[in-house]
């Protein structure tokens, strides 16, 4: 009789563990809101308060594996509005950004040119500050 119990216990467990780590997955693109430029490459995408996450492709899509609980999706980019859209319920979300121009303080390039892998790599850096941005995105 031990025995039958502890395997009733044991199936009831696995099944309430099951049912917790139910995934689905939402796919979707995310794009400019500015005039030709098109898809966003390279746009986080996560769930909040969750390490579920990942990116944006070369063509602005994406594919991610949600908790089945998940109601929002963050997308943030440098530069652009970050939000946060309500997925419950959705399996496919198309997300359009705006531009942040306000929140850009400044910006690092990092340029790195490379040879064969028997030379030694150069690095070089530069910092643009925001009067010298304002100018280059205005114009």
């Amino acid at each position: 009789m031990k025995k039958l119990i502890l395997l009733l216990v044991l199936f009831l467990c696995t099944g309430v563990t099951a049912l917790m780590a139910q995934t689905r997955t939402v796919t979707g693109t995310v794009t400019s809101s500015v005039e030709g430029e098109g898809p966003i490459p390279g746009v986080s995408v996560a769930v909040p308060g969750t390490t579920v996450g990942g990116f944006t492709d070369a063509s602005g899509n994406f594919s991610i594996n949600v908790p089945q609980n998940a109601r929002t999706l963050v997308f943030s980019f440098i530069g652009m509005k970050t939000q946060e859209v309500v997925i419950t319920g959705l399996n496919r979300v198309d997300v359009v950004m705006e531009q942040d121009l306000l929140n850009l303080d400044e910006i690092i390039v990092t340029g790195v040119a490379a040879g064969t892998p028997k030379k030694k790599m150069a690095v070089s850096v530069e910092r643009i500050g925001a009067e010298r941005l304002k100018d280059v995105i205005a114009g």
